[in-house]
């Protein structure tokens, strides 16, 4: 049971940006108080001790993010979208029974012609032999970067790259996209 979990496990945890959100919201916090509460006994303008506050609550915050480049990389929801899609639209059983009539090679392209309809029905720009013939890459994507599906037998381990960003589906298939 715990070798299936490892398999279906997503590779970017989630968990670990926010408790780092959280730690940088209490700074600014404590940072605002401490530089609003400065000028306040600086100026002694009552009035506009809201104003300060608030002022330097986005300078902060945008001066922070701006340093730390602190944003979630756009590849992520984008692949989440894609997740989405490929699990309404994609026919994992019809690519695995055209998987098991096998290929006349063990790796490289697979021509367009010989694409089963639930292969075409998703238009990828290309499709790849992988696993020496045990499984399909379905790659989507240009100049500015990939992404794709795997399809491959049920006990397909998914693997960990630096240089892919993979979120399983099911069983054996996975989306995937180059990390940018």
């Amino acid at each position: 049971m715990e070798q299936k979990k490892n398999k279906l496990q997503v590779v970017f945890d989630w968990t670990n940006t926010f408790s780092v959100d959280v730690l940088l919201c209490c700074i600014l916090v404590l940072f605002c108080l401490l530089v609003g509460r400065v000028i306040y006994r600086l100026t002694q303008f009552r009035v506009s001790v809201l104003v300060v506050y608030l002022l330097l609550g986005v300078i902060t915050v945008g001066a922070i993010k701006h340093a730390l480049n602190y944003s979630v990389p756009g590849y992520i929801p984008f692949m989440m979208g894609f997740r989405e899609r490929m699990q309404s639209q994609a026919n994992i059983a019809g690519i695995r029974k055209w998987i098991g009539k096998g290929f006349s090679s063990k790796e490289g392209e697979i021509v367009p012609s010989t694409w089963p309809a639930s292969v075409k029905k998703l238009s990828p720009k290309f499709v790849t032999i992988k696993l020496e013939g045990k499984a399909v890459k379905l790659w989507w994507g240009g100049g500015f970067g990939h992404w794709g599906l795997v399809v491959g037998p049920e006990d397909m381990v998914f693997p960990v790259s630096k240089d892919e960003f993979i979120v399983p589906i099911a069983s054996g298939a996975y989306v995937w996209s180059e990390n940018q």
